[in-house]
């Protein structure tokens, strides 16, 4: 399924614009038909994704089991489940498995559930609601409490179809974002808008509900005892159970194919291991940067045979063009800069029918980089290795890297003082070394309420475990995800994200430091797995594609009028929440093709700036609805599911 919505505790009648509202939200992310449970007190909404199939068995609200669910995702371990449950997993789909395990292990049931998913579930025999989110995020699932009733939905725009779910704005997110910050725990940019955290679960009963964490990170994980040959057969195994029974449910499967280590991976193996005819793969290529154009290495993938690509030229693209619909579809403005471009590529998708979409997303956290092999080398003091890898890593930052390790301390310490005396470099600016931080001095901030980043295990020794571990239960993960759904949602297409499988990542969190760095790669076990799979000039390759040189070009070919307009009308119209001297850095580096301000820094600024100024006039994104909204009630009315299923 593509979206889910529900409450509890009020009825949803078909007579209200409640219904119509909620029903029009529900088209924008869902093909027909959309399906409505209703009792007594509550109601449950469910659309699917475009070529989905009907459930094997079960609708929402007529199950046997006396329960009403709906639930967007895929679960990836039907079958094991089916099995414990003594049931054919041919013969049901995922909803139905879930209602059965829920009967069989009541709340404990979620433990037990794998994929990507979230759902909404109510049990009229013990008059309890029951709504998860899967362990990392990859799904969103939002709600409001208002008095003893609770609103549920996948996206914040379905939320706003409840008209009694206020649109006020969340004053300490807003802080949050100025400062480059997701908003905190369980927070949205609305105040009455909550997000479920990942891998928690919510029980509602009597007007009540109680939030619970069913997952966290293992923190007391062993180190793999295979030896590195059947380490790299067992990561093998596991990718490709990641990416086959997606795979087989789709009817339009496509893969963005970046040319980076991780998509091009994930094309290589699913062209391996599948039976297709084909494989079709979105590349975007950048044909005014040779530096950052990764056309050759996409080129290389699709020659191994059977990979048809369909390229877009992120050069002749208007970086900004699409921020209002952005703001819009993301009910808010988001951290992540690259959206001007891969927007894109989320349309194109879309053209071509995609109803599934493979992403490589998150590989560099899933399998790390394995930086803190470095640390555990110099804690060891073997420094030969150290300075080994840090050579291999990249040659001119690796000797810079040893130089300042070994210039610490005297006698070398004083030379080191005395050449930057006589040789000053030049100095940086202090609005660019701060980051992206655009909260104006003079106002409050509030961290708010927020998981720790940090993770201690229980063996603090291992640095490289520690830094994977807290990157992988990074909230910044989940927001990511939320973000990501909801470019692709409103294309009616799902994702999946092989690399962020629940066997893979524990696996991967169980390899030993040299196993994710060695001989200066980084990701190793995965280049190893590719051996012979991807092109040695993939598999090999160590630079990253860097998108900001070409949207800070398109936004001084395309945009120069709005950012005079931005800069100089809308931000000081925001004094009391921006920082306008450093808004005025960024407008002067902007107007210079020749500074030395670092891109990254302007194209994040811009965006950041950009967003905040329009988002703030329009929060809800009403005027961008009325002038865009291709569908209404009426012409959907036709593709909800009337039958006797919808009464429980």
């Amino acid at each position: 399924m593509t979206c889910v919505a529900g409450v509890f505790g009020a009825p949803l009648l078909p007579e209200t614009d409640d219904y119509h509202d909620l029903l029009a939200a529900a088209a924008t992310r869902a093909s027909s038909p959309i399906s409505v449970v209703h009792w007594d007190s509550g109601a449950l909404l469910q659309g699917r994704r475009r070529h989905q199939m009907a459930p094997k068995a079960g609708t929402p609200g007529r199950d046997t089991l006396g329960l009403a669910l709906v639930c967007t995702g895929r679960l990836t371990n039907s079958a094991e489940l089916a099995h414990e449950l003594g049931i054919s997993a041919y013969s049901c789909g995922d909803t139905t498995l879930i209602a059965h395990a829920y009967r069989a292990w009541g709340t404990d049931a979620i433990c037990r559930l794998e994929g990507r998913f979230a759902l909404i579930l109510w049990d009229q025999q013990a008059q309890l609601g029951l709504c998860a989110r899967d362990p990392f995020g990859q799904s969103p699932l939002y709600y409001s409490l208002l008095a003893d009733r609770l609103f549920l939905a996948s996206d914040i725009q379905m939320m706003f179809g409840f008209s009694d779910v206020s649109r006020e704005v969340n004053q300490m997110s807003l802080t949050r974002y100025l400062k480059g910050m997701p908003p905190a725990d369980a927070e949205t940019y609305f105040s009455a808008i909550k997000r479920l955290p990942a891998g928690n679960f919510m029980i509602w009963q009597q007007g009540r509900i109680q939030l619970q964490t069913y997952w966290k990170q293992p923190l007391d994980i062993a180190y793999s005892s295979l030896s590195f040959a059947q380490q790299v057969e067992t990561f093998k195994a596991l990718l490709d159970k990641s990416i086959e029974p997606s795979f087989d449910a789709s009817s339009a499967p496509i893969f963005f194919l970046s040319g980076g280590l991780d998509s091009s991976s994930i094309t290589a193996a699913a062209r391996r291991l599948l039976n297709a005819p084909k494989l079709q793969a979105i590349s975007m290529i950048l044909s005014e940067d040779p530096r950052m154009n990764e056309q050759k290495d996409q080129q290389a993938v699709a020659a191994i045979g059977g990979i048809e690509v369909t390229e877009i030229d992120g050069s002749k693209i208007d970086y900004l063009a699409s921020l209002d619909q952005i703001l819009f579809e993301q009910a808010g403005p988001t951290l992540g800069a690259g959206m001007g471009l891969s927007f894109h590529t989320y349309l194109t998708a879309e053209r071509l029918g995609a109803d599934v979409v493979f992403d490589g997303h998150g590989g560099d956290e899933t399998i790390s980089y394995g930086g803190g092999r470095l640390h555990e080398l110099r804690r060891d003091g073997r420094w030969l290795a150290l300075f080994y890898e840090l050579l291999r890593v990249d040659p001119k930052t690796g000797a810079a890297s040893i130089l300042k390790l070994i210039s610490k301390a005297p006698p070398l310490s004083y030379v080191r003082n005395g050449f930057k005396r006589v040789f000053p470099g030049t100095e940086v600016s202090t609005a660019d070394q701060a980051g992206t931080s655009f909260l104006a001095p003079n106002e409050a901030f509030d961290l708010g309420v927020s998981p720790p980043h940090h993770v201690d295990t229980l063996y603090p020794e291992r640095i490289e475990q520690t830094n994977h571990l807290t990157i992988v239960s990074d909230p910044l993960q989940a927001y990511a995800f939320e973000t990501l759904d909801n470019l692709a949602g409103r294309r009616k297409i799902q994702m999946q994200y092989p690399l962020w499988d629940h066997e893979l990542v524990a696996f991967c969190l169980s390899l030993p430091p040299d196993s994710k760095l060695r001989h200066g790669y980084d990701r190793y076990i995965l280049r190893e797995a590719m051996r012979g799979v991807l092109p040695e000039s993939v598999r090999t390759k160590k630079a990253k594609c860097d998108f900001s040189g070409t949207a800070l070009k398109s936004v001084r070919r395309d945009r120069r009028a709005e950012m005079d307009q931005l800069f100089k009308d809308r931000l000081p119209q925001l004094s009391d929440l921006v920082d306008l001297e450093k808004a005025t850095y960024v407008y002067d580096n902007l107007c210079h093709d020749d500074t030395k301000a670092n891109t990254g820094f302007l194209v994040q600024s811009i965006w950041k700036l950009s967003s905040i100024s329009k988002w703030i006039e329009d929060p809800t994104g009403r005027t961008f609805n009325r002038s865009n909204r291709a569908t209404g009630y009426e012409t959907i009315s036709s593709t909800l599911k009337q039958d006797g299923s919808n009464d429980l």
